[in-house]
């Protein structure tokens, strides 16, 4: 990522951030909403001269789960380790990869709390099932999105899986997700194919899914205020992105790689001294700007 493209991101979700703050505002929560308005607002990073990549390596950041600019962080940080992880089970195994979304019955007034609960324990229940064994590892997150119905909460999960592994279809996992619901119902499930010989660049779209900010920030100031309410009391405590076995492992290995050595850029590897940069944001002109490292 240029430093150009870094400011353009940081000033569109610093923009969000300022329209859920006005709206925190407006139910009382003073103290989170200018948490969220001074969260990013002084950045150093270093700048390849070679390849001209930006790499931040501290800034600023409040760490509310609220707040835009936070979401937007820790989904790119998620992304680049999750996939760095798939690439070590590539080389390793041979493994194929699937994106799956599992959803749950819901309907206007239902208390998003309950179906939260409800879905991270019917998805540890999904993967202890016999059929669902040859599945050696998961990343998997919680979406919430609002519409008509009120709000739908449901789940993208990137399941690893031994190419022999034929049984896994999406009827099965449909049947699979529908007992570990404990309902009649028959919910709705998509699964496909995440990593093809054919497209390889697949997967990197599937775990993007997987990884991005599962709170929607973007639509919380869409909300009526009882709705902002119950959304900020449901997701309290709820952990929203969670990975198990083989993946989970290569997490791990890849949260503790070494940092690059100084001069050297994570991006092309030149051994070429880095630019340090600063940016710093300018609340009167609503941008950020490049000032002098400290």
């Amino acid at each position: 990522m240029k430093i150009s493209d870094y400011i353009a991101q940081y000033e569109s979700k610093h923009d969000e951030g300022a329209r859920i703050a006005a709206r925190l505002l407006d139910i009382g929560q003073d103290r989170r909403a200018s948490a969220i308005l001074s969260c990013g607002t002084y950045t150093r990073g270093t700048e390849c001269p070679e390849c001209g990549a930006f790499h931040v390596y501290s800034t600023s950041l409040c760490r509310d789960r609220l707040c835009p600019v936070c979401a937007w962080k820790s989904s790119r940080r998620l992304f680049y380790r999750a996939v760095a992880a798939i690439q070590t089970l590539e080389l390793e195994y041979s493994h194929q990869y699937l994106h799956c979304v599992l959803t749950l019955q819901h309907s206007k007034g239902d208390c998003l709390r309950d179906h939260l609960n409800v879905l991270t324990r019917a998805y540890g229940r999904f993967r202890r099932f016999s059929a669902m064994k040859s599945v050696d590892g998961s990343l998997r997150s919680i979406e919430i999105t609002h519409g008509e119905h009120g709000f739908h909460p449901h789940i993208h999960a990137i399941l690893t899986v031994p190419r022999a592994a034929a049984h896994i279809t999406e009827d099965a996992v449909r049947d699979a997700w529908r007992r570990a619901l404990d309902s009649e119902y028959s919910p709705q499930v998509n699964l496909a194919e995440a990593y093809s010989d054919d497209a390889a660049d697949d997967v990197f779209s599937a775990v993007a899914e997987a990884c991005k900010y599962a709170l929607k920030p973007g639509m919380l100031p869409e909300l009526d205020d009882a709705d902002l309410r119950e959304f900020i009391d449901a997701v309290r405590g709820v952990r929203m992105v969670s990975s198990d076995g083989a993946v989970k492992r290569y997490l791990q290995v890849a949260a503790m790689q070494p940092p690059q050595k100084s001069g050297e850029c994570p991006e092309c590897g030149a051994h070429r001294w880095q630019r340090h940069v600063a940016l710093i944001y300018d609340y009167e002109t609503g941008s950020l700007n490049e000032g002098a490292p400290l």
